[in-house]
């Protein structure tokens, strides 16, 4: 396809509603002092970003059907690099969840959002009732269980609950019969139980505890929960200023820039700010529940949806432990949050969207062969 082709048929308002998003991150970090080292990460976040947008064009150019073929092989690749990270053992706040090559730090486990995507989308393309089979639904069930598996031995808590809420909103969209429903529910219940009892460091008990109760411990665990809400509901309606919350400033708030950047947001922006940040995300949910919506392919849509879901629970999940509905568990804000790992993951999940927005209505059906065949042309 010829790019002024491409160009006439991107959706703009879910590129720009990204944009805007990661273009915050970048305007919190360069606000946030001297003392931290933040206008250099602002810096290197812009890259990151910039990186991100010429990602999100790439991808977006490449018919989608072609990814169909890749998933399996990305699949095995990032879950080889989540086990080098348990070889490595190179930990940061007690979680070996990142590789260090050289001065650059990958976190693989924010791949294994993008692969899961792209493996629970095929396999629900493979047939026009995609769960009916049980055992498909065991693979599916296998496919996902193994890197959650991986992640808890990290231990990395929030990114296990990210993608197994991610897959389990996958694989209800794509439609299961009551007995599977209840089975499913079922066996989420044994893992949780399985995971409390194998897999969860006394830290991350500890967490779940304080967060019942965060006075259990107001100045260690729980400290960072009652900060993130003291600063939230400091902002008031117009907030406090872009670099002037002082729980930010002052560091009394932990991981301003990364996991609890919400919280700043709603001390420096208050409500106004709030409500803005969360209508960018509201329009990019609904372009790419559009983009689901207009595609009568199984792969294109599952790839638009899973895309959907990864983001509004990464949404959910940062935003609910940053006012504390939910215990803190180190998820970021997608586009937001400091990080170029998290920033890749969700520029490509943005890239794939876009091409299935790109060439979903017009080249449904097509194989990859063809795809790439016209990719050349």
């Amino acid at each position: 396809m010829r790019l002024p082709t491409i160009l006439r048929r991107v959706d703009w308002a879910l590129v720009a509603s990204a944009l805007l998003l990661a273009l915050l991150g970048v305007v919190l970090l360069s606000t946030a002092g001297e003392t931290t080292g933040a206008r250099a990460l602002a810096v290197r976040q812009a890259l990151f970003a910039a990186v991100g947008i010429a990602l999100v064009f790439l991808l977006g150019s490449v018919h989608y059907s072609v990814f169909r073929t890749l998933a399996g092989p990305l699949y095995v690749v990032v879950l080889l690099l989540v086990v080098l990270t348990l070889v490595q053992e190179h930990r940061i706040r007690g979680v070996a969840a990142w590789l260090v090559v050289g001065g650059a730090q990958l976190q693989p486990s924010e791949l294994l959002k993008v692969a899961l995507v792209l493996v629970l989308a095929r396999l629900s393309g493979e047939s026009s009732t995609p769960w009916l089979s049980g055992r498909r639904l065991l693979s599916a069930i296998a496919v996902v269980g193994l890197p959650i598996v991986l992640v808890l031995r990290q231990p990395d808590l929030g990114m296990a609950v990210l993608l197994m809420l991610i897959s389990l909103g996958m694989i209800l969209v794509a439609g299961l019969s009551r007995a599977q429903k209840i089975a499913l529910g079922a066996l989420a219940l044994l893992a949780g139980f399985l995971a409390w009892e194998v897999f969860f460091a006394d830290y991350q008990k500890e967490r779940i505890l304080v967060f019942l109760n965060p006075q259990r411990d107001p100045l260690g665990s729980g400290y960072t929960a009652l900060q993130a809400r003291t600063a939230f509901g400091s902002g008031g309606i117009l907030g406090r200023g872009l670099g002037w919350g002082p729980q930010s400033r002052l560091n009394f708030l932990p991981e301003a820039h990364t996991d609890f950047v919400f919280a700043r947001i709603g001390e420096e922006l208050g409500l106004v700010g709030v409500v803005i940040v969360l209508a960018l995300f509201g329009v990019l949910f609904s372009r790419l529940l559009r983009a689901a919506q207009r595609t009568s392919d199984a792969f294109g849509r599952s790839l638009a949806v899973g895309s959907l879901l990864t983001m509004l629970v990464g949404l959910a999940v940062n935003a609910g432990m940053n006012i504390g509905l939910l215990p803190v568990t180190g998820v970021p804000l997608p586009f937001v949050s400091y990080g170029g790992s998290n920033l890749l993951a969700s520029s490509l999940l943005l890239g794939l969207s876009l091409s299935v927005v790109v060439h979903g209505e017009r080249w449904e059906g097509i194989t990859a062969e063809s795809a790439l065949i016209e990719a050349q042309t």
